[in-house]
């Protein structure tokens, strides 16, 4: 897999100074929800990231997982997941209205500059109930 990352990283690289872009937005802003792909580091090395940008709202609604009483406490959580030859895929919700360019920059500037980046979930604000009620979700 070292080498599917590798030629990733290469081909990511390329198309950003192709474009002349820091990251590579995949869909259509303002929305409620954003794909990019960006180059950053995790783990003392540089990875390409597979973000999912979502507002709180819409990250639980279609998680279905979170009461109003925790989403008033939630103010936004991070989830990565393993490796794959495509990069890391990331989740990001924030409690914004709606994803638009400069939140989208901020989150990728976050994510740059956070050193102690870890699998899994993590939240901010309180979020205890909300990650209690993700593992009970089927096929999370």
């Amino acid at each position: 897999m070292e080498a599917f990352q590798k030629n990733n990283l290469a081909q990511c690289r390329a198309t950003l100074t192709e474009k002349g872009a820091d990251f590579l937005l995949l869909s259509s802003l303002p929305d409620t929800f954003a794909k990019a792909k960006f180059i950053g580091r995790f783990d003392g090395r540089e990875v390409v990231w597979n973000m999912h940008l979502y507002t709180l709202q819409r990250y639980t609604q279609e998680r279905g997982a979170a009461t109003q009483e925790v989403k008033s406490t939630l103010r936004g959580l991070m989830n990565i997941a393993p490796e794959t030859e495509h990069g890391y895929p990331l989740e990001v919700a924030l409690n914004v209205p709606m994803i638009e360019e400069p939140t989208l920059k901020k989150t990728i500037l976050m994510i740059r500059n956070y050193r102690k980046l870890s699998l899994g979930l993590h939240t901010w604000g309180d979020g205890e109930e909300f990650v209690a009620a993700q593992k009970l979700q089927p096929g999370q």
